[in-house]
């Protein structure tokens, strides 16, 4: 029921004339004051309307950067793919556009924004790294503690760096920059992998 929903032409319709409204909004005011009240009347519908595709604001912005990532991950991280060079630099180039994107379209001197955005992205980058590795043909059974700390060291690698890059970066630098992060996360994973096979054949 809520698929098809969701697949409405009308619902779509809506929610997009929701989007929009905020992302008006935002350009001119703090997000912590709009009001549903303000986002309503931007889209020109009633309260009601937007309590039946929105719980409040925040599932809103929720749902817009949700959206927003997923839509840059789209086709780019295939299923079955492990991590390599390759996988590697479409994340890095994937969160950098990201940003980008972000930044252009949001006011970040929000600290609501910013902290919301941080919390899914770096959620939503974790299960695809996590992914990856698990695909890893390394021969060794990773214990679920060593996965989740490369994972997190991986994801908090990427997602940092392209913030800081893309804050104060020369865009003209992108290709060393991603050559820069590319090399640490693999000499990182690789140096992790070796170190969990030694203490599995030692343990053995």
């Amino acid at each position: 029921m809520v698929h098809r929903q969701e697949k409405d032409p009308r619902v779509i319709r809506t929610k997009k004339l929701i989007q929009d409204a905020l992302m008006t909004l935002v350009q001119k005011k703090d997000f912590d004051d709009i009001t549903v009240k303000d986002i309503s009347e931007k889209a020109t519908i009633n309260r009601a309307t937007f309590y039946a595709h929105y719980v409040d604001k925040y599932v809103l912005l929720d749902d817009m950067i949700s959206e927003g990532f997923d839509s840059c991950v789209d086709s780019r991280i295939l299923p079955g793919q492990e991590l390599t060079e390759t996988t590697g630099k479409e994340l890095i180039l994937m969160v950098n556009e990201y940003h980008i994107a972000f930044f252009e379209q949001w006011r970040m001197d929000t600290k609501t924004i910013a902290v919301r955005v941080e919390n899914i992205i770096k959620s939503k980058l974790e299960n695809i790294i996590a992914t990856l590795i698990k695909n890893q043909n390394t021969g060794i059974s990773w214990n679920n503690t060593d996965q989740q700390i490369l994972t997190t060291m991986i994801t908090g690698a990427i997602y940092s760096a392209s913030l800081v890059f893309i804050k104060n970066g020369n865009k003209h630098d992108f290709d060393r920059f991603t050559e820069r992060v590319l090399a640490f996360v693999l000499h990182g994973m690789n140096a992790m992998i070796s170190d969990v096979h030694n203490l599995s054949q030692k343990n053995n």
